[in-house]
């Protein structure tokens, strides 16, 4: 966290969202760590919904 901030405090003026986009696209970390946050939130949505649903009569 503290060298990524240090990287973005760096910058004179910040990118733009799609400099930002372009410059993670071709970054293999960057694209693999964003894989792993969509994969938990999906996750997290597949549980809400299973929660939301009623439960089955015995």
């Amino acid at each position: 966290m503290r060298y990524a901030s240090a990287q973005a405090a760096a910058t004179a003026e910040p990118p733009t969202l799609w400099q930002s986009i372009k410059k993670l696209n071709k970054d293999e970390d960057a694209r693999r760590g964003l894989d792993v946050v969509a994969n938990i939130l999906a996750e997290l949505g597949r549980q809400a919904a299973i929660k939301g649903q009623e439960m089955p009569d015995d």
